[in-house]
């Protein structure tokens, strides 16, 4: 006669099973809405749309230049999605407008981003001439990506010099 194995034991393989199946379903799950994510960025860029869409402005007056971003994101995946611009410098004259937006899955958002900087001449010819930016994107709560990206060459005086 074979001995009978405990209800504990039985209890045990049941949540082990259920755990496992649990995990496969999200670690599928978030897999499939990164994968749609990438999808619509790609598909957005290689269409032509206009995601990223960016202008300059010099005030001659001040020596001043600002540089702002219009970053259209959209969430195709299952799960919201965080994204955030930001930027930093060593140089007292540069300014950040750093821009976050939480975006629900099957819209799109927005991000506004914008830098400043007080004097382009002095910051270009200085030792602190700058400007890393981080862009960070976040599967909430589960993955998040982030890249690092050099804001410097954006800034240049009038005429491309």
């Amino acid at each position: 006669m074979k001995p009978r194995t405990p209800r504990g034991i039985w209890a045990l393989r049941v949540v082990t099973v259920t755990v496992a199946l649990a995990v496969v379903v999200v670690a599928a799950t978030v897999a499939y809405s990164a994968y749609e994510d990438y999808s619509g960025f790609r598909s957005g860029l290689s269409a032509g749309n206009k995601m990223v869409v960016g202008n300059a402005v010099y005030d001659q007056a001040t020596g001043a230049e600002t540089i702002s971003f219009n970053v259209t994101v959209p969430n195709r995946g299952l799960y919201p999605l965080n994204v955030s611009i930001s930027c930093s410098s060593a140089s007292p004259s540069v300014q950040c407008r750093n821009a976050t937006s939480d975006i629900l899955p099957g819209q799109q958002g927005v991000l506004h981003f914008s830098m400043t900087v007080a004097d382009v001449q002095q910051f270009l010819g200085s030792a602190d001439r700058q400007i890393n930016g981080t862009v960070a994107m976040t599967l909430a709560p589960f993955a998040s990506l982030s890249v690092g990206v050099n804001f410097t060459s954006f800034v240049r005086l009038p005429g491309g010099a």
